[in-house]
């Protein structure tokens, strides 16, 4: 037992910690002499995710997640929508749409677009049952994929949707239209051309 306790003081005199005895007291304040912690490992750089960068046609670079976007106006012509327009309809394409007045005119409840459909920043068009028009202006196609996002299919699609499209639940809006499904005609109160002329205006500025 001596040689053992002779060892056990020589580690104490020695600032070894002894295994099962408390830690020593600092010799100032009397608190317990807590064990020093390793430094902290310098931050170290995470590398940058590499980004998806393309050069689209014309020398125009877009990144995108994963994917490579077209501009609808650079959109090849194989990948075009050309489904037929039924026969029957017809708009007014000498006019000229204000935006400023599709705007408000919606705003308004023009048409009872704000039933349906959600336009972000406009505090009227709140509706979910329809699509959120926020960026319809982007859009290159419309109706599922099967029309052009351009001013020709998309002021047909406000007149007669249900003609455009059998299925879809969106009225038939323009004057003197006949709903393929309730058989009716439309009566002169109507969306005229021009009010769907300012509406596509405001529609086709929603980037």
């Amino acid at each position: 037992a001596a040689p053992q306790t002779a060892a056990l003081a020589t580690r104490a005199q020695s600032g070894v910690p002894i295994p099962g005895s408390p830690p020593p007291a600092n010799p100032v304040g009397g608190e317990p002499t807590r064990p020093r912690q390793a430094p902290a490992a310098p931050n170290t750089p995470v590398a940058a995710q590499p980004q998806h960068v393309s050069t689209m046609p014309g020398g125009a670079a877009v990144q995108q997640a994963g994917f490579v976007a077209f501009p609808r106006e650079r959109m090849p012509a194989h990948v075009v929508p050309s489904t037929p327009i039924p026969p029957g309809m017809s708009f007014n394409e000498s006019l000229t749409g204000d935006a400023e007045r599709g705007r408000a005119f919606l705003t308004q409840g023009g048409g009872g677009c704000v039933a349906c459909h959600m336009i972000n920043g406009n505090p009227t068009m709140m509706g979910v049952v329809g699509p959120n028009l926020t960026h319809v202006g982007s859009r290159s196609t419309i109706a599922g994929g099967i029309y052009p996002n351009d001013t020709k299919h998309l002021s047909l699609w406000i007149k007669n949707s249900r003609w455009m499209k059998p299925g879809v639940i969106m009225p038939t809006l323009g004057a003197f239209q006949r709903d393929p499904v309730t058989g009716q005609t439309i009566p002169k109160t109507g969306l005229t051309d021009q009010q769907v002329a300012d509406i596509v205006a405001y529609l086709q500025a929603l980037k």
